[in-house]
């Protein structure tokens, strides 16, 4: 059947639509006892279209008959077998009655909105007296008594019509109620005067291919769904809370995500493990944030620097897995923690590089323990206050590998020179390393002329404009060729200037060294 506001096709034996929600028997009675709208009337002389009641035609001037003579058929009520008018219903209604006069009366229909009923029409009763002669007029007291009785048969009449509607009325809702029977769809006045209504409570609910879908689909255990995955969860949170369980704990919470986002990819509905793969990456960040702590408060280096960054990209890296799976996290306290970092660790690093280097006597090994692990730690800033030390150290760093293999005889002088040309790029194109690369490969025999007129223009433009000429106002092995501070004066902790790295590495650049 169909439901009579909205016409949705509903259960037979339903109370409620599940559209819009209406009470089925209400709407059903409502259906019976409201009348049809009323239709135009046609003029009986020229056929156009007339509102109801209207008394002339608006086309030709044609008097128009009364409505109630077009629209309404003819009733008839019998008293003493005498036919008399009467609008009470559709069939006939014969009254006994003692009386001998004929009484002309109309009864109308009960008010379908306010059920209250209209008493019988006054005028009619007054013209019907007025036809009859003067010497047949009784008295003023029995003409009213008579008024009286017919008055009050009239409201009986109506009275057990009305009784009659509600009466069937009542069995119709019932019968709907029970599924018995089905009604047609309404008007469709009716229809459109429902629509808001109808719209209003779509509005507040879900569409309806939602409600069809999750009706359709099975429901899905969530707790049985999840719990091999919220184990795993539970386990990640107690061991990231113990220091030697960290990183275990990290990888356990990672395959807890993955976990909790396959099966929620099998059970058709993705939603259902936003909330827990959200709690597990909050969780994961913390991890990464204890570990950093705990590496930062050992001995300063490259290596520890290169671990804290790694585990920090692969929180990132986790992020836009999960992003690709459908899951949105919070990744902001991670990039927030990644930057303090950053700045902080660097500038432990660079104050203890200057240190230790700014003594009489500094070890090579401790420079380069220091500085080794951040050469993944650059971007294209070629000037970078780290990048400039691990290349100075990187320099001091091979220099003493080639003596010590030159001294134990497990490179020659050809391999020496070798070994600086792969690592010369990295190492800034430092004049010390390019000095030692012509002197190996000049003992070796070979020929180096096109890097040592290179190294020439070097000193010579060094010389030119900052006054310095390495080799001979400062050895090599006291030139400091990194310097990110500004001008120097000539002395052992002299350097070049950022103008004079950058023209030497347009110089080197084009140069040929054999590997």
């Amino acid at each position: 059947m169909k439901c009579p506001k909205c016409q949705t096709e509903i259960n037979s034996n339903a109370r409620f639509c599940t559209k819009c929600g209406c009470n089925l028997a209400v709407e059903m009675a409502k259906a019976v006892r409201e009348p049809e709208p009323a239709k135009p009337v046609p003029c009986a002389k020229c056929g156009a279209a007339l509102r109801p009641g209207a008394k002339f035609c608006v086309k030709c001037g044609q008097a128009v008959e009364p409505a109630g003579n077009q629209n309404q058929e003819d009733r008839t009520v019998f008293i003493n077998d005498k036919p008399v008018n009467s609008s009470v219903n559709d069939q006939p209604v014969r009254v006994n009655n003692s009386s001998t006069q004929q009484v002309n009366t109309t009864v109308q229909k009960p008010n379908p909105v306010l059920g209250n009923i209209v008493p019988p029409d006054n005028a009619d009763r007054k013209k019907e007296k007025n036809k009859k002669p003067k010497k047949q007029k009784e008295p003023k007291s029995s003409e009213n008594s008579q008024n009286s009785e017919k008055a009050g048969k009239g409201f009986v009449i109506a009275a057990l019509v009305l009784l009659v509607l509600v009466a069937a009325s009542g069995a119709v809702c019932f019968m709907v109620w029970n599924g018995t029977i089905s009604l047609p769809a309404v008007a469709s006045k009716d229809k459109e005067d429902t629509e808001e209504e109808s719209s209003s409570i779509e509005e507040l609910s879900e569409p309806q291919s939602e409600i069809a879908a999750k009706e359709s689909a099975p429901e899905v255990d969530v707790t049985a769904l999840f719990a091999e995955a919220d184990a795993m969860l539970a386990d990640g949170k107690n061991q990231i809370s113990v220091d030697a369980e960290v990183l275990n704990g990290m990888e356990t919470l990672r395959n807890a995500m993955n976990q909790f986002a396959d099966k929620a990819q099998e059970a058709g509905d993705t939603a259902l493990a936003a909330d827990q793969i959200a709690d597990a990456y909050a969780s994961y960040v913390t991890a990464v944030t204890r570990h950093k702590d705990m590496m930062s408060g050992m001995e300063l280096s490259g290596a520890i620097y290169s671990q804290i960054m790694s585990e920090i990209k692969d929180a990132e890296t986790l992020a836009e897995e999960m992003a690709a799976k459908g899951y949105t996290v919070d990744t902001a306290p991670l990039g927030t923690m990644k930057d303090a970092f950053e700045t902080a660790y660097t500038e432990q690093v660079i104050r203890q590089f200057d240190d230790f280097t700014n003594r009489d006597a500094w070890s090579r090994t401790e420079a380069w323990n220091l500085m080794s692990g951040f050469d993944s730690a650059f971007d294209s800033d070629l000037d970078n206050p780290l990048r400039l030390r691990y290349a100075y150290a990187l320099s001091w760093w091979i220099q003493r590998q080639v003596e010590t293999e030159l001294a134990n005889g497990t490179i020659t002088g050809k391999g020496a020179a070798i070994k600086i040309a792969e690592l010369i790029e990295a190492m800034d194109y430092n004049p010390m390393m390019i000095n030692y690369y012509i002197t190996y490969m000049n003992e070796a025999g070979e020929d180096c002329s096109q890097v040592s007129e290179a190294y020439n223009e070097i000193v010579q433009h060094i010389a030119d404009t900052q006054g310095i000429w390495i080799g001979t106002d400062i050895p090599l092995d006291h030139f400091w060729y990194f310097n990110d501070f500004g001008e120097y004066s000539v002395d052992d902790v002299n350097g070049v200037t950022p103008e004079n790295r950058q023209w030497i590495r347009d110089r080197m650049g084009s140069v040929v060294f054999v590997q």
